[in-house]
């Protein structure tokens, strides 16, 4: 499929020699975007005038405009924004999610054997 010439595509009355140029002029990133659309059955129009979701603005938190800030003034050393936010959602408060040192690894026995 690469060596195959560039498809022309028509997008709000105008026509285009690609799906890239025709991303470019609507000012879209991605033409596999456009492509999955399309092959999902929308129209070329509504594919190409739908914003991508940029995901879910971020929730403040006891006065801290996200998680992540919450964990970049409060955090600990040692304490990861991974290892925050499970203690987060497992009902801990922010203080003691944010200071508390993380457990000791501890080796299993499986686990000596095979460093050896």
């Amino acid at each position: 499929m690469r060596n195959q010439p560039p498809i022309q595509i028509r997008v709000h009355g105008e026509t285009y020699p690609s799906f890239a140029s025709a991303c470019r002029a609507a000012g879209l990133v991605a033409p596999s975007r456009i492509k999955h659309r399309l092959q999902q059955g929308w129209g070329v129009d509504a594919a190409f005038a739908t914003p991508a979701r940029c995901g879910t603005p971020p929730k403040p938190v006891d006065g801290y405009p996200s998680l992540a800030a919450a964990h970049r003034a409060l955090a600990k050393p040692g304490v990861s924004l991974t290892l925050f936010r499970t203690r987060i959602n497992a009902g801990w408060n922010l203080h003691r999610a944010a200071t508390q040192p993380p457990r000791p690894y501890k080796r299993t026995a499986r686990a000596s054997q095979q460093a050896t």
